[in-house]
């Protein structure tokens, strides 16, 4: 059941392209660096292994920082799939990869230190700000599955996290 793909991990620090003729595998945390976009074509699958291989066992995830953007534009009849890499008689079942997580850089109600949000186990990875106007990208027909599992020591995240 090993799934054929180009392997993604570490960070992305200038604009880059997840094409849709073979599937994205996640092995570890990749970070969009801010300055940088990932655009993901219509129709990619992205699979998520259920963690990166140390001994601390943090589950990959997607992590779109301050200043990044994601343009994901899928189509209703070729959507993005952000799924587990897990064979298909183990699914379905949450909580198998981190996540896609977005963290903006806009304004906080009742917090003014945007240094000091960090989405739950991401350490040194804040948002928000002071931009009324931060788009940190497009998401349309994304699915994701199978996500929520533990991204940080001893801190878990939901699938889709918007910060």
């Amino acid at each position: 059941d090993n799934v054929d793909g180009d392997v993604a991990c570490g960070n992305i620090i200038s604009d880059a392209t997840w094409t849709n003729d073979k599937p994205i595998l996640l092995t570890c945390q990749v970070f969009v660096k801010n300055g940088a976009s990932l655009t993901i074509e219509a129709g990619t699958s992205i699979m998520a292994y259920r963690d990166d291989g140390t001994e601390s066992n943090i589950a990959p995830a997607l992590i779109i920082e301050r200043g990044a953007q994601i343009i994901a534009a899928g189509t209703q009849g070729n959507p993005i799939t952000f799924t587990s890499a897990l064979p298909s008689q183990h699914l379905p079942q949450a909580g198998l990869w981190g996540g896609l997580i977005i963290n903006g850089k806009a304004p906080v109600y009742g917090f003014t230190d945007s240094n000091s949000l960090a989405v739950e186990g991401l350490s040194g990875h804040y948002y928000g700000g002071d931009d009324e106007f931060d788009n940190s990208g497009v998401l349309q027909y994304v699915r994701v599955w199978y996500g929520g599992s533990v991204i940080g020591s001893d801190n878990h995240n939901n699938g889709l996290t918007f910060a």
